[in-house]
């Protein structure tokens, strides 16, 4: 009979294995972020990434959302995991959501739970500076999800269901493991984990797929359908493997800007393209979301308009304009985010980065993508930071005598799918800079600014790089 230890390391083994045909674990001194609810699936992940970081030198960090969905049962959670996490010396990532502040219009709970969640770990990743994000998803996970898609509607590439890597981000190290087969792990190990109730609730459709349908369907038509299942989502992979240069390559030559929270492309390129390419620039390119064959028609069905938008699933909202179409993540607008002198510092929502010099010589600016603010403005007003724009919120336009609503500028230049999304940046209280639209009088020099010429002392030469600016809309 094997041992504990040995049936231990054949389990790391196991997992060890499909990692390195996959590719997903780091490089030597990486970071991987692992997302660990409690429950048995993750405590599971997290207890073999300890291991494996010991064995190939990357380091484990755990990131833990309360969604405060179930009271005390989601605090005991909380604090389940915060201990295992202390117990092993392992840095943990926690959040505690408000009660009832998950946004659940036009989804379902169990959908929002996920949005909020894809959103947490976003975030997490970028504050502990990881190379990857792993979650605790097991075969049965990939079985309920193949089978989940082929009951709403799903193309070809939805039956590749949960892949190994995404996105060079997100790994699924468990993928090869049945959920049976994880608990077998962890009661030999003698390792506790957390039970959440909510997964008996038959009324969230995926608990009555696995509860419900598929012991049916196992009992009384195939006592195989898993395997099946597993095949077909394993030949479907391979095939969107096999079509992801094709995709890859006519995203790359469509997209205006890509990043987690907005998505562009090229209205008129994209509309040239096959339309098994547009369905997977559209499935795949989506903001990171999951959706459905439905869906997916629906938005090809939006490019032959001139103006439309629609909220589609994973909190993404689509819009067709002018000449480009825009997937755009919602997020609550952080708050302003201070200018980093002589460095770059990202902008809000995903609006590309804004660099900052200090200088004594003459620079060229456009007044548009690039400013000169004279330090005799950041002495006057107050440090440089950067935010959205506030309702109602004025700036006198560069060449004009009169403020003017900055939204009401914004909205001169840019589709209205993007314009709440458009940064500010602030001199203290005051807008000096709409990057990529306009600047503002205040700016003015006593010589003319556009020529770059200096007046005396010290400047601030301000860059956008990476972000929306009125000439990608003409």
């Amino acid at each position: 009979m094997e041992s504990t230890r040995e049936h231990f390391d054949s389990f790391v083994a196991k997992i060890a294995d499909y990692s390195a045909e996959h590719k997903l674990l780091p490089s030597q001194g990486g970071r991987v972020l692992a997302a660990v609810s409690g429950g048995g699936d993750s405590i599971a992940l997290l207890t073999v990434l300890m291991e494996l970081a010991s064995r190939y030198g990357f380091s484990v960090v755990a990131a833990h959302l309360n969604h405060n969905l179930r009271d005390r049962e989601s605090d005991s959670d909380e604090v389940f995991v915060a201990e295992y996490c202390r117990t092993h010396g392992i840095e943990l990532i926690a959040k505690k959501l408000p009660a009832g502040s998950l946004n659940t219009s036009g989804k379902s709970l169990e959908t929002a739970a996920r949005d909020a969640r894809i959103m947490f770990l976003e975030e997490a990743v970028i504050q502990c500076g990881a190379d990857r994000i792993a979650s605790g998803h097991s075969m049965d996970d990939q079985v309920e999800t193949v089978l989940q898609r082929l009951l709403r509607g799903t193309g070809p590439a939805g039956l590749a269901g949960i892949l190994p890597m995404r996105d060079s981000l997100w790994i699924r190290p468990l993928l090869s493991s049945g959920r049976q087969e994880i608990r077998d792990f962890l009661d030999n190990a003698n390792i506790e984990y957390r039970n959440d109730s909510s997964n008996n609730d038959t009324s969230f459709f995926r608990n009555s797929l696995r509860l419900e349908l598929l012991p049916l369907i196992s009992e009384r038509y195939s006592p195989a359908f898993r395997d099946g299942i597993m095949r077909l989502s394993e030949l479907s992979r391979q095939q969107e493997d096999f079509l992801g240069n094709i995709v890859e390559n006519s995203f790359n030559d469509c997209v205006i800007v890509a990043n987690p929270f907005k998505i562009l492309l090229d209205k008129s390129m994209f509309e040239d393209y096959h339309n098994v390419v547009k369905q997977r620039i559209v499935m795949i390119d989506g903001c990171g979301r999951d959706t459905d064959m439905r869906e997916i028609e629906t938005v090809l069905d939006m490019f032959n308009t001139d103006r439309a938008e629609i909220d589609l699933s994973g909190s993404v909202r689509f819009g067709v304009e002018k000449s480009i179409a825009a997937f755009i993540r919602e997020k609550q607008h952080d708050a302003p985010s201070k200018l980093t002198i002589e460095g770059r510092t990202t902008l809000p929502t995903g609006c590309g980065t804004v660099e900052v010099t200090k200088t004594a010589h003459a620079v060229k600016v456009d007044g548009i993508e690039s400013v000169i603010v004279p330090e005799s403005i950041i002495d006057t007003h107050g440090n440089l930071s950067a935010g959205t724009a506030a309702a109602g919120e004025r700036i006198t336009p560069f060449g004009m005598n009169e403020p003017v609503k900055i939204r009401d500028i914004i909205a001169q230049h840019v589709p209205k799918i993007l314009r709440n999304h458009i940064p500010v940046v602030r001199a203290g209280a005051v807008p000096i800079w709409i990057p990529g639209i306009r600047s503002s009088e205040i700016l003015r020099m006593r010589e003319p600014q556009l020529t770059g010429k200096m007046s005396g002392g010290a400047v601030y030469r301000l860059k956008l790089t990476g972000g929306i600016t009125r000439s990608m809309f003409r």
